[in-house]
């Protein structure tokens, strides 16, 4: 009995569709994709698939792609440093074993992603060494400037204003995130959660990792009163297993950061985790 992944290549034959199978690691989890070549080849973008859908489906996504406008996408500004100096951001991921720049941060990893225009999405691609080679600049010259692009999008908004609703609590948990630029990265930036506890008169504040997009902070007083941290991670986890895919996860566990030290460590791990 043939394989998913068979059928959709018999299926992308019949309709002459050149592509080929490929797989590639996002946050540490290995996913599973069909690269597709236009006609005129300047663009094969990746269609990933799910053991759970039908070939149907899959092929439906396929054609949507190759309909649209593949202008846009603006894979040759990868060469060109005005434009990737500014849209160049930070983002955090598990540690793991593909080749692209990164640096080691806590227990996690800090990557580069160059953001491309794709007309009415977005969509990003991870800075390698050959890449910059061919920027022409220094390492440390585009880390400058991912640092700095990704702060002015940091924001910081409690969950009654993410949710629309009127009333404030001192004790309620808060929204961090950077836009579309990956909201996880905000743990690489003290001052963030500085402002946060000199605003809130509190001397620390624990930092649960929602996904790789965003992070919630509570007021340190609250840990002890109301929740221990290790409950804390235990949530992380729960959420994490129930309601966060694969790929947008981070460790479940919990980070404080210190008034007094102007630094962030890790709190508690959940029990089971491998981080």
């Amino acid at each position: 009995m043939k394989t998913l992944e068979e059928k959709i290549f018999d299926e992308l034959k019949n309709e002459g569709i050149e592509a080929e199978k490929i797989e590639i690691v996002k946050n540490g989890i290995p996913c599973k994709g069909i690269r597709i070549c236009t006609a005129d080849k300047s663009v094969c973008p990746v269609v990933y698939y799910s053991e759970h859908e039908t070939v149907e489906t899959f092929m439906a996504r396929v054609r949507d792609v190759l309909e649209k406008d593949t202008a846009p996408l603006g894979v040759e500004r990868l060469t060109d440093w005005s434009y990737v100096r500014d849209h160049a951001y930070l983002s955090l991921q598990k540690r793991g074993t593909e080749d692209i720049v990164k640096k080691p941060y806590l227990n996690l990893e800090l990557i580069l992603r160059i953001f491309l225009d794709l007309g009415d999405e977005a969509g990003s691609v991870k800075a390698t060494g050959g890449l910059i080679d061919q920027l022409g600049v220094t390492e440390e010259e585009i880390w400058q400037a991912a640092e700095a692009n990704t702060r002015r999008h940091i924001t910081v908004r409690s969950m009654a204003e993410v949710l629309g609703l009127g009333t404030e609590d001192e004790d309620q948990l808060y929204v961090v995130t950077a836009g579309m630029y990956g909201g996880a990265s905000a743990l690489f930036y003290p001052e963030v959660f500085r402002m946060y506890c000199e605003e809130h008169g509190e001397a620390e504040a624990y930092i649960l990792p929602s996904s790789v997009d965003e992070i919630l902070v509570l007021p340190g007083s609250n840990v002890g009163r109301t929740i221990t941290v290790d409950e804390l991670a235990r949530m992380v986890q729960t959420i994490n297993e129930g309601q966060v895919s694969p790929i947008m996860r981070l460790p479940a566990e919990v980070f404080v950061y210190d008034l007094a030290s102007n630094s962030i460590k890790i709190a508690a791990v959940a029990e089971g985790e491998v981080i």
